[in-house]
């Protein structure tokens, strides 16, 4: 398989960053003055795919879903990756996923944030390669993306990956996914990005009825720093819980709420990093996830309906409660974000999707509120 990205401004290039959203260009790559919105073409796929049995191997640059490391595809570009990656279904009810990843190329939605370094963005888990620039179309290490995550800059990154006895090792990956037991499905998920942290990722999901079709999923995600350390001293938790409920067909209610535990002397007092894409909490926003910053309880409700056949709406509404040692702003602070979606196939146009969304952030940064709307046309073909 071969795939080829391109970007392109036709024009549009404006260095006022008010006028152009930097996050749907290549990187800026300039660190002061007017910023640049350069256009970006680049090969980001290439890989060898072969099944044997109840095995598939797939090598090569490719683009990976995964809770901690995904594409993370919101704006032009997706993450993608080099990887090498094996997924065995042998033992009944059973998906055994194992691999290596090397590197990672940074998709466009971080340099809605690049060149700015300080650690009020990277505990935020917004996007993988964060703070790192010249990174989109750009195959980087692994192992530097993620220290650039924990605040390090690029320089910075280079001078700790030097120090190490093991550079740029990348993130070996192991998971097992089961469904043994009638409506359960169990994941548990091992990143350990060597020298540097091991992130463990356990999520499960159970269906079942009482008076209506329910779902009650439970999250587990911890962070710790391992071998030398590079990133210093990396130890987070995060729990959640979540219900989602069917009252009438077509339509679907849910709530959440997390908690990201506090870690006194931990590096970012215990925030969750997500340094290489992948989002996976139960609680958050279209562009607010202060769920993952150190002591901080944050919930989420919302829900949607088939208005029609092709038609659906669905809205939703969630608050973040940060502590005072939460380490992302100067002003510790609540935050909210309420989002809309309608979303309509019609049916003259096969495979057309049209959707209007609408997002309303609340205190994100400290006293800055913004309105947001898109209108996204998806056709697949």
């Amino acid at each position: 398989g071969v795939m080829f990205y391109t970007v392109n401004g036709m024009g549009l290039n404006n260095g006022d960053g008010w006028k152009v959203d930097p996050s749907l260009f290549g990187t800026n790559t300039k660190t002061s003055g007017v910023a640049d919105r350069p256009d970006a073409t680049y090969l980001g796929q290439a890989y060898v795919q072969a099944a044997i049995g109840n095995t598939t191997v797939k090598i090569g640059r490719q683009e990976l879903n995964t809770p901690l490391a995904g594409a993370d595809d919101v704006r032009t570009l997706p993450n993608l990756f080099e990887a090498a990656i094996v997924i065995n279904k042998d033992l009944p009810n059973t998906t055994v996923i194992a691999g290596h990843v090397t590197a990672e190329s940074a998709g466009s939605f971080m340099n809605g944030y690049y060149p700015n370094t300080s650690h009020a963005l990277s505990t935020l888990g917004l996007q993988s390669g964060y703070g790192m620039g010249g990174s989109t179309g750009k195959y980087v290490s692994m192992s530097k993306i993620a220290l650039t995550s924990f605040g390090f800059d690029g320089s910075d990154a280079n001078k700790v990956l030097a120090t190490g006895n093991v550079s740029n090792s990348g993130v070996s990956v192991l998971a097992l996914i089961n469904n043994s037991i009638s409506g359960l499905t169990v994941q548990l998920w091992d990143y350990y990005a060597w020298d540097i942290i091991n992130a463990i990722y356990a999520q499960a999901d159970y269906k079942f009825k009482l008076m209506f079709d329910m779902t009650a999923s439970y999250q587990f995600w911890n962070e710790n720093g391992i071998g030398d350390k590079m990133a210093g001293n990396v130890k987070s938790t995060l729990n959640a819980v979540k219900l989602a409920v069917v009252p009438v067909k077509g339509s679907n209610v849910y709530g959440a709420i997390s908690k990201t535990e506090q870690e006194k002397g931990a590096r970012l007092n215990g925030g969750m990093i997500t340094p290489w894409g992948g989002s996976p909490g139960f609680v958050q926003g279209t562009v607010t996830r202060l769920g993952y910053t150190a002591g901080t309880t944050a919930w989420k409700v919302g829900g949607s309906y088939d208005i029609m056949p092709n038609l659906n709406a669905h809205v939703s509404y969630a608050q973040f409660n940060p502590s005072a040692n939460a380490q992302y702003s100067t002003v510790m602070h609540k935050a909210g974000e309420t989002d809309f979606d309608i979303t309509y196939k019609p049916g003259m146009v096969k495979n057309l999707e049209l959707k209007l969304r609408g997002i309303y952030s609340k205190d994100f940064v400290p006293n800055q509120d913004f309105n947001e709307y898109r209108v996204i046309a998806n056709y697949n073909f």
